[in-house]
């Protein structure tokens, strides 16, 4: 597993696991999809928020409705903060290389996600683009905000109206961290960078959010200020908004066409990097293809189609039937495939219209374990792509019930030895085996058919 079950437990019990999430406005400042990065506010750096009177100081503290640690936690322990430092080191350096870049410290390509990569009109006096992922690029500009956040009777839509990012709802922290982690505009991470040796890009919101070191802390007042969610809206967020910009760069002509070929990205990647040896080609009642046809990675519209069908949604079929569209317009041609693209789109759409109105129930739950655990034992996990995602689609499933006292934490405690395994079979990339993986889900499907 990727992680100790006391921490998720913990994480779960801040999540508060009630399905509910308060639909508040937030275009004063940010549109339904633009992020911090495109904001016209000045950045102010990290430094106006280290100080110990803040979010610096070194232990946490009690007395106060936060932390007040954050910055340090943040420094020391998150990868985000060294997200800058690693264009220093020899592999990026080699994939600079590759690619022609003398100094990938120096180069947009790069800094577009290792840092807070604006221009220089949009950067204050003690702005430092050598700070990485910093509190601007999540919680955006502080320029409007940085002097009233603090005030008592100051509520937190107040402050989102004057520019903070509202990263604690779930489309909009999606939007956030995909446009990073899949990548999106001047963000996206294509072909040509993954040939040149940079690590495939592997993401579920989730479970993400909850493995990274926590600077804040989801009690009582939290939730009055923010509203609460639970982890599987955060589960489903991610998989909507992944789509969502799937489909986006697909239908950008700046980045589906390169030359004669489609931009690889777009594909599953394994639907060419396989061994000749592995005979792992089965057919996909989505997908309607031959062997040897190169697919589109539908991998989170796959996956939004299982929680649409566990929620009894009447958008479930019209998914499914948009996918397998898709993937047979690939051989006739782009305009066939925008056709079908702007289909999946209007679905998409009309679902993220729809999200703080879609709630799982136990009901929902049962049905998408049940979903995700038939996949997993099935054709589409022939390749590592949705294996991983209904790995971790069945961790984030497993801990909602548990919070929700469909299941007890004994059971948790014994699910998640089968959970480990699970994941131990997709931590590898080239040792990945569909037949390990679906024996390991039917193992788990075995125990949970007792259970629920």
């Amino acid at each position: 597993m990727l992680m100790n079950i006391s921490i998720r437990q913990v994480l779960q019990l801040n999540w508060l696991v009630l399905a509910f999430s308060l639909a508040m406005p937030y275009q004063a400042v940010y549109s339904e999809t633009s992020l911090p990065y495109e904001s016209t506010h000045s950045r102010l750096g990290v430094v106006t928020c280290a100080s110990a009177k803040c979010h610096g100081a070194i232990e946490e503290k009690s007395t106060t409705r936060i932390l007040q640690n954050e910055y340090v936690l943040w420094s020391r322990e998150d990868p985000h903060s060294k997200a800058y430092k690693h264009l220093f080191t020899d592999q990026s350096k080699k994939i600079a290389k590759r690619l022609g870049i003398s100094k990938p410290e120096q180069d947009d390509l790069c800094l577009d996600c290792h840092t807070h990569n604006v221009a220089r009109a949009f950067q204050g006096p003690r702005f430092r683009l050598d700070s990485g992922v910093d509190c601007e690029v999540c919680h955006g500009p502080s320029e409007k905000w940085i002097e009233t956040h603090t005030v008592e009777d100051r509520s937190y839509q107040d402050n989102v109206d004057e520019g903070l990012y509202p990263i604690v709802k779930p489309l909009a922290r999606a939007r956030l961290c995909y446009s990073c982690h899949i990548g999106k505009g001047k963000q996206f991470l294509d072909h040509q960078l993954y040939g040149a040796g940079h690590p495939r890009l592997r993401f579920e919101l989730d479970n993400f959010s909850a493995t990274q070191p926590a600077h804040f802390l989801i009690d009582k007042e939290y939730v009055e200020r923010k509203g609460e969610v639970s982890n599987l809206k955060m589960w489903f967020a991610g998989q909507l908004i992944s789509g969502e910009y799937f489909l986006n760069n697909l239908l950008d002509s700046s980045i589906r066409s390169q030359g004669l070929s489609v931009e690889l990205s777009l594909l599953d990647c394994h639907s060419c990097h396989h061994s000749f040896e592995q005979e792992n080609w089965r057919s996909v009642a989505h997908q309607p293809l031959k062997p040897g046809v190169l697919r589109f990675n539908d991998t989170s519209l796959f996956m939004t189609h299982l929680a649409l069908q566990a929620l009894g949604h009447s958008e479930a079929k019209s998914l499914v039937k948009g996918l397998q569209g898709l993937h047979a317009a690939s051989g006739q041609g782009w305009p066939e495939v925008d056709k079908k693209a702007r289909q999946l789109q209007s679905i998409v759409k009309q679902l993220t219209g729809e999200f703080d109105q879609l709630e799982f129930q136990s009901t929902h739950v049962k049905a998408l374990i049940k979903g995700l655990l038939q996949a997993g034992k099935g054709p589409v996990v022939r390749d590592l792509l949705l294996a991983e995602q209904i790995a971790w689609g069945l961790e984030a499933s497993l801990y909602f019930a548990q919070g929700i006292g469909m299941i007890s934490d004994s059971q948790l405690g014994s699910l998640d030895k089968d959970l480990s395994i699970i994941f131990q079979l997709i931590t590898e990339e080239k040792k990945y085996s569909a037949v390990s993986f679906r024996k390991a889900v039917k193992q788990m499907s075995i125990k949970l058919n007792k259970i629920i």
